[in-house]
């Protein structure tokens, strides 16, 4: 049995997971944590993966974001809940973005951050999500640039620590793959979507 999901794309996107700690669990959300985590990312990310999508900033951003379920192979479904959004009733930060999983674990992420179309974040909360990955939190940055009047650049940035010392160098390589693996589906999904194939 692999150590890290298929679903690795909805997995580069967990931030501050309280994954096997129970006091982690108890505790509220660490907002300055969430946020020195997430610097971490962009400054020295664990992996980071690059895009090349002939789509706007806009199409590129709403896939990555919103339609996780299209080209990721276990997520099956995505659904948002703004109750708690600091933009009432949209998207915004403390929106919950809830994946289903093929096997019907449920994966629940909080938004940290957001410029749309620019740039997102966001937090996965453990105590909640049913999925069960051996990494004690991740976090995923996603940067998207103008590269031509045709083309997007997404830089995506995960910082990440595993649960165990004796089996991180063997998570870090698997979960690595898995990031690459994942965003080469999301990338050839958007440009196979551009091309109307």
């Amino acid at each position: 049995m692999s150590l890290i999901p298929k679903h690795a794309a909805c997995l580069t996107c967990l931030v501050i997971a309280a994954f096997g700690s129970p006091l982690m669990a108890q505790q509220a959300f660490d907002k300055e944590f969430a946020a020195s985590e997430m610097q971490r990312a962009i400054d020295k990310p664990d992996t980071r993966v690059t895009l090349k999508v002939e789509a706007s900033q806009q199409r590129v951003f709403d896939a990555l974001l919103k339609q996780v379920d299209r080209y990721s192979d276990d997520a099956v479904n995505v659904s948002f809940d703004h109750s708690n959004s600091e933009q009432p009733g949209s998207l915004g930060v403390g929106t919950i973005r809830k994946t289903e999983m093929e096997n019907g674990d449920l994966l629940y992420q909080r938004i940290i951050h957001v410029n749309e179309p620019e740039s997102f974040s966001y937090f996965t909360d453990m105590t909640l999500s049913s999925v069960s990955v051996p990494l004690d939190y991740t976090v995923g940055y996603y940067l998207l640039t103008q590269a031509s009047t045709s083309t997007v650049q997404a830089t995506v940035s995960v910082a990440y620590q595993p649960s165990s010392r004796l089996t991180g160098f063997l998570v870090k390589r698997l979960f690595n793959r898995a990031v690459r693996q994942d965003f080469a589906k999301a990338e050839q999904f958007l440009n196979a979507e551009g091309k109307g194939t």
